[in-house]
């Protein structure tokens, strides 16, 4: 019997890392589907058609001026490359990248701070092993005054950031729940579809009733 345990034990060892690797391979399938749903490269696709996806540069046209939209590729020059799970965390729901300043609302943290732990997992998973990093920089946003002031963002948030994550309907069934997840937070249909007021926050009164944004309509998807 104590013979027999060595082979097991060396075959159960052997299996390890082919499992680890199928495990891998999943969570970054599940991430490159989190990110599609999240829609991330249309925003931060590079600026020239056919450039690399994720990369950046892509202006973004708003009330306030052009933003810039960075690159998010494992580039640890000038992507995300040295962020940890925690600091993709804080970006996703709190509007701080990893230098500790705060994002202008045109990146959908307000939708996305109800972003379940697995989907940021698998997202994070992806971005750093899924995704090839692009050596590349993008131009810095330039806001005019006094919209250049990220730290006035603080305030913002304190006002029009809903913190609370991704909340049940009662009742509801997990088809209901789950596409309210995928509409308020993952897909974030409420950040180009529902009107913004004065201060660029969304009107909820008026939630996915359709918008302008630039030079395009979001049409009323109520």
């Amino acid at each position: 019997m104590g013979l027999l345990k060595f082979p097991l034990l060396a075959l159960l060892a052997a299996s390890l890392p082919a499992f680890a690797a199928e495990d891998n391979a999943a969570l970054i399938e599940q991430g490159a589907y989190v990110a599609r749903a999240g829609d991330c490269v249309a925003c931060h696709r590079t600026a020239e058609n056919g450039g690399p996806e994720m990369a950046g540069g892509y202006v973004i046209d708003s009330p306030m001026g052009k933003i810039i939209s960075s690159n998010i590729t494992p580039s640890k020059a000038y992507g995300i490359g040295d962020y940890t799970e925690q600091q993709l965390a804080d970006a996703l729901r709190k509007g701080v990248n990893a230098k500790g300043q705060h994002l202008y609302p045109a990146m959908p943290y307000t939708s996305y701070q109800g972003m379940s732990d697995q989907d940021i997992h698998a997202l994070y998973v992806y971005l750093q092993q899924g995704v090839k990093p692009v050596d590349q920089p993008v131009p810095e946003t330039k806001l005019a005054f006094p919209f250049n002031i990220r730290q006035l963002m603080f305030g913002w948030n304190l006002v029009f950031l809903d913190s609370q994550g991704f909340v049940r309907k009662p009742g509801a069934s997990e088809q209901v729940n789950r596409g309210q997840y995928l509409v308020d937070n993952l897909a974030h249909c409420e950040a180009c579809h529902t009107p913004r007021n004065v201060l660029m926050a969304e009107d909820n009164s008026q939630y996915l009733a359709g918008a302008k944004l630039g030079g395009w309509v979001a049409p009323n998807i109520t």
